[in-house]
């Protein structure tokens, strides 16, 4: 993967955790985190390994460290340590969906399809507290997401119904929207896991 791409990747990544961390972040474990970001962009993967380990023996809930774990065991194509990953982090953090999506599409791509279809409804189950009248739209657009990988077609039709008719998201998104409701996979968590 090009560099610039694999830079790209992990800010968005962590752009989605800082979001989701609720507590303030040791000062030496980002010192690690930041190093070990720098170890990525230069593919030294073995090494970002051991600072993401010592980040994270510092701060055991540090999301960000987490996602940049399973960042480098998806770009090496290693999906058993990706989901170890994956699961660590939905026991430690179970109110992201970030672990719950990247569990299931993992167990999936390893061929235990009845355990990530367990795991896709969990995930959906995550979603049930939610006021989505007040909703961002990535919020919105995660929760499509679960229905999606969790075949509940159903539910998704009469939910993208419910936020455009009521006008939850923009014009310009609804065809987003669509677009998942019609794509037979999820392009995004398909080509990480190829």
């Amino acid at each position: 993967m090009n560099r610039k791409y694999i830079f790209l990747a992990i800010t968005i990544m962590s752009l989605f955790f800082i979001s989701c961390e609720k507590k303030a972040v040791d000062p030496k474990a980002r010192k690690l985190n930041n190093k070990a970001i720098e170890l990525m962009m230069d593919k030294n993967y073995d090494e970002a390994l051991v600072i993401l380990d010592q980040a994270l023996l510092i701060q055991k809930k540090y999301l960000i460290a987490y996602g940049n774990k399973l960042t480098i065991y998806l770009e090496v194509k290693d999906f058993n340590n990706a989901l170890l990953v994956a699961e660590a982090i939905q026991e430690i953090f179970p109110e992201s969906a970030y672990g719950y999506f990247y569990k299931g599409m993992l167990l999936e791509k390893l061929g235990n399809i009845e355990r990530s279809n367990e795991t896709y409804k969990e995930l959906v189950d995550l979603y049930k507290e939610i006021d989505f009248s007040n909703a961002d739209f990535t919020v919105i657009e995660s929760y499509c997401i679960a229905l999606k990988l969790a075949n509940m077609t159903e539910k998704l039709d009469q939910f993208t119904f419910m936020i455009i008719q009521n006008m939850l998201i923009d014009e310009a998104d609804i065809d987003y929207i669509s677009n998942i409701k019609n794509n037979p996979r999820m392009e995004y968590f398909d080509s990480r896991l190829r």
